[in-house]
């Protein structure tokens, strides 16, 4: 999708495949509970929502299950939100309800630098100059090992997508 959206000759056919896969794990989401299967979900619902065949009913019904979805769920569940239209205040109460305390290890175990770049991209999109995007920002560049980089080529990928979303939102002529 990235590609794509990056001028890249991607076969619709392709995009296609993929978004009615993904639409298919979506089935079931009312019975999903787990912070795996649901962080898998959301991701599910951002990649839709990018590729432009976004299923709205599936960000409602794991806006409604908040309180298991782990913080990085609630990230990409918030951008496939806004990406398809979604309000800020919706956004914000997603991002700021209760949080299951079960969730705080799986939280920390499995991101760090990912959720920071999760979050800061979100954020470049609810106010790219609200003190909490700048202070995101910040932190995702602090949290460079002393080689320079994020300690993974996902982690890598996620920050510098971030990053590149905050850069453009303070300066749209940027590339």
């Amino acid at each position: 999708v990235l590609a794509r959206d990056g001028g890249a000759v991607v076969p619709p056919a392709r995009l296609l495949q993929l978004a009615e896969y993904l639409s298919t794990t979506l089935r079931e989401t009312a019975a999903a509970s787990s912070p795996d299967d649901l962080y898998t979900r959301a991701f599910a619902c951002y990649t839709l929502a990018l590729i432009g065949r976004a299923e709205p009913a599936y960000h409602d019904v794991l806006s409604q299950k908040a309180a298991l979805l782990p913080h990085p769920a609630r990230a990409l569940l918030a951008m496939a939100i806004l990406h398809t239209g979604g309000t800020h205040d919706r956004v914000l109460a997603l991002l700021n309800a209760p949080l299951n305390r079960n969730l705080d290890d799986w939280n920390t175990a499995l991101f760090d630098s990912r959720l920071t770049a999760l979050n800061l991209m979100v954020w470049t999109r609810l106010d790219p100059v609200a003190p909490t995007t700048v202070s995101l920002s910040a932190r995702l560049l602090n949290e460079r090992t002393s080689a320079g980089h994020w300690g993974s080529t996902y982690t890598n990928a996620w920050a510098l997508l971030a990053l590149a979303a905050e850069t453009k939102s303070q300066n749209p002529a940027a590339t």
